[in-house]
């Protein structure tokens, strides 16, 4: 026996069979035209049913969110957060502005902070952050960034590492290898003699034991006598002093 899927339509009015209409079958036959019209009928009426199940749930879903913000909003009433109008009061904004100033107070121990401002004591730099416990750091140094490059020199890969000298005094290991020529007169010939520095006393010693013959009446001559004043030089390139500070509590 065939089976048909029924349309959701709605139809007011139904097929009567009269007396006089022949026996006919399938879907267009008289006999079931009346039948297939009920079935419709009850699609329709189950698509409504279910469209308003439907509908009522979300209802359900939309009362269960306005009890909670009914119950939020009579806690913040009973709280003091807002008035009765739903307006905020003022104690509520006080409060909120103490804990934006109490979550400000995030940076960690450890942390350093740079101010151009400049604060003779800790306790006067923890005064201007309003909380804390401050030491000044890195005096007279300055910050090089912690490294992860194997090449680095170690130090670059030691956190909190020292290091450096803010003056220099240059020995002799640190002077390229190099010559001065000194040129002394004889009683007819000048002689030239050549010093190779970094040779010392005796390599001095030898070059003038290798002067001319005639220069037995050599003028006493200088080596360029004692210059320079062995004071140290510096490295600093161009720079400026700030404070530095770690919050240390």
């Amino acid at each position: 026996m065939a089976q048909l899927t029924m349309k959701p339509v709605w139809h007011d009015k139904l097929t009567l069979i009269e007396y006089t209409d022949p026996v006919e079958g399938g879907v267009e036959g008289i006999d079931n035209k009346p039948h297939i019209e009920l079935a419709q009928n009850s699609a329709y009426l189950k698509q409504q049913l279910d469209n308003l199940e439907t509908k009522t749930d979300t209802l359900e879903e939309t009362l269960e969110e306005q009890e909670t913000k009914l119950d939020e909003t009579a806690k913040a009433i009973n709280g003091g957060i807002i008035d009765e109008d739903g307006d905020v009061t003022l104690k509520s904004l006080l409060e909120r502005i103490k804990e934006l100033e109490s979550n400000a107070n995030k940076i960690p121990v450890g942390t350093l902070v740079a101010s151009k401002i400049h604060y003779e004591t800790g306790g006067d730099f923890a005064q201007a952050m309003g909380y804390g416990v401050w030491e000044r750091a890195l005096e007279g140094r300055v910050p090089v960034g912690f490294s992860d490059i194997v090449s680095d020199p170690e130090v670059f890969r030691t956190a909190g590492a020292e290091y450096g000298d803010s003056e220099v005094t240059l020995q002799e290991k640190n002077i390229p290898p190099h010559s001065h020529e000194q040129i002394l007169a004889n009683e007819t010939t000048p002689v030239s003699y050549v010093w190779n520095t970094g040779v010392g006393e005796a390599g001095k010693q030898a070059h003038l034991d290798n002067k001319d013959s005639k220069g037995s009446a050599v003028t006493t001559g200088s080596w360029g006598g004692e210059n320079g004043e062995t004071q140290p030089f510096s490295t600093q390139p161009p720079s400026r002093t700030i404070d530095w500070w770690e919050r240390v509590a």
